[in-house]
């Protein structure tokens, strides 16, 4: 996005700091083109949660969602990280940046499949992507490395995990 930004700058002759300003609202805006989504049903996400988290406590808000590949993810997650806060404590921690995540995620891109998972004095978000026709499950922890990871059932025990 940072290089886009700088494109842009070049691309209008930015010289003003208005115009920089206005150039960096035009890039927030620009969305990023997706590969594909695939849409499936709650049925099927149930399926597969409760198969891998069998002590979650499953919140599925919608009747079907929307998945998206991997690279996508991590271009989606690294989009909506762009512009938060630093890490401070009650004021903006983790419950914070998983709702921001989950709600930019679905107001920019318009995709269910990023939801919040609480409990354990801890939130984060679990991201569900589409591999391999396959729905596959990853944890992301949003307020400090941003970094998706794979595999961390343990991140999700006696949690309850909202997607909708």
């Amino acid at each position: 996005m940072k290089e886009l930004i700088e494109k842009l700058k070049q691309i209008l002759g930015c010289v003003s700091e208005e115009d920089v300003r206005e150039a960096n609202e035009l890039a927030d805006k620009i969305l990023i083109e997706l590969t594909a989504e695939h849409k499936v049903s709650a049925q099927e996400v149930y399926n597969i949660l409760y198969a891998k988290y069998p002590n979650v406590d499953l919140q599925l808000w919608d009747a079907n969602y929307y998945l998206l590949p991997l690279d996508d993810w991590k271009e989606v997650l690294d989009d909506v990280r762009v512009g938060l806060p630093d890490y401070l404590k009650d004021k903006f921690d983790c419950e914070n940046f998983a709702i921001v995540t989950s709600a930019r995620v679905a107001l920019n891109y318009l995709i269910n499949s990023c939801g919040i998972a609480v409990g354990g004095g801890h939130a984060f978000n679990l991201i569900l992507a589409y591999e391999n026709g396959k729905i596959v499950p990853h944890t992301y922890e949003p307020q400090s490395t941003g970094k998706i990871e794979f595999d961390l059932p343990y991140l999700v025990v006696d949690r309850t995990v909202i997607l909708g």
